[in-house]
């Protein structure tokens, strides 16, 4: 009996050390796949690919192109003319309907995983949400101010309540800075506590 319990927690074990390399690859070869699919598919339109050399040869030929591409689009976004220039294309995508909300959304996602110079999220904190008496975790993402801060007497911070296991969506709320409960863990760790849905605590034994 011992040695069936010892067994499967090592099956346990194994799976938390396996699954997640097993779902991080396959969710790199997805996108590989979706991003060299449409210039494979021209190729292969004008000479036939009957062999898994050359589309591997192909397949990586473009996300070379495609790397090489994104990094010319950086270098330009960062020197004036590319600025001028990529700011004509944003207006042009402003003008589309239901296009220009789908790409300033993403955009504020991308700016929001991959910001450099700035940190979305200052620390994490508990707060009584939705009703006293029950938390939720939240990221401070700044102080109160504007108009919002000026409607009322208390001294507000901005926090965002990220959703179970995506935290890309959820909401902001603005809560009074006494009522905040700042936690130790880094934004990583509290990261980790939303997508896990709590199995994932910083600090608690495994």
């Amino acid at each position: 009996m011992a040695s069936g319990s010892r067994l499967r927690r090592d099956f346990i074990a194994g799976l938390l050390v396996v699954l997640p390399v097993i779902g991080t690859a396959w969710i790199l070869l997805r996108i590989f796949l979706a991003i060299t699919g449409v210039v494979f598919d021209v190729v292969h339109i004008i000479q036939p690919i009957d062999t898994i050399g050359l589309v591997i040869l192909v397949r990586v030929a473009s996300l070379a192109l495609l790397v090489a591409g994104i990094l010319f689009v950086g270098f330009l976004a960062r020197n004036v003319f590319g600025r001028r220039l990529l700011s004509v294309l944003e207006a042009v995508c402003d003008r589309i309907p239901v296009f220009n909300r789908l790409y300033h959304a993403i955009r504020q996602i991308l700016r929001a995983i991959v910001a450099e110079d700035r940190a979305v999220f200052k620390y994490v904190v508990l707060v009584e949400y939705p009703r006293p008496g029950i938390y939720a975790v939240g990221f401070v993402t700044a102080e109160g101010r504007g108009e919002v801060q000026q409607k009322t007497a208390a001294d507000l911070v901005n926090v965002f309540i990220p959703t179970t296991p995506n935290p890309t969506s959820g909401l902001l709320i603005l809560v009074p800075r006494g009522q905040l409960i700042r936690l130790g863990m880094s934004i990583e760790e509290g990261m980790k506590l939303v997508i896990s849905g709590g199995t994932l605590v910083p600090g608690a034994p495994s």
